[in-house]
């Protein structure tokens, strides 16, 4: 059995989208202030703030990337995510 699980079934009811409005990670913040400004929630901190591409760079190897777009391909395509996000987003070179 699989522990890994993809995110379409929390957002996908009768083959349609159930939210309205889906963010995405590498635009967080100017999404996160579209739903405060939308729901008019005020303003929050932000805590433990760190910078992780640096990071991702050192622990996803091209394999790892590779695995990671297998495993979740229908989440890349229903979040409208291209094949080669990870490459591009991050810079991992494939050669």
């Amino acid at each position: 059995m699989s522990t890994f699980v993809h995110n379409i079934p929390f957002f996908i009811k009768n083959n349609k989208l159930i939210p309205d409005y889906v963010g995405r990670f590498e635009s967080l913040a100017s999404d996160f202030k579209d739903i405060v400004d939308k729901y008019d929630l005020g303003e929050f901190d932000h805590i433990n703030k760190s910078s992780n591409k640096e990071l991702f760079n050192e622990l996803y190897t091209p394999e790892l990337v590779e695995i990671v777009g297998k495993r979740y391909a229908k989440d890349f395509e229903n979040f409208g995510y291209s094949k080669d996000f990870l490459a591009r987003e991050y810079k991992i070179n494939f050669m």
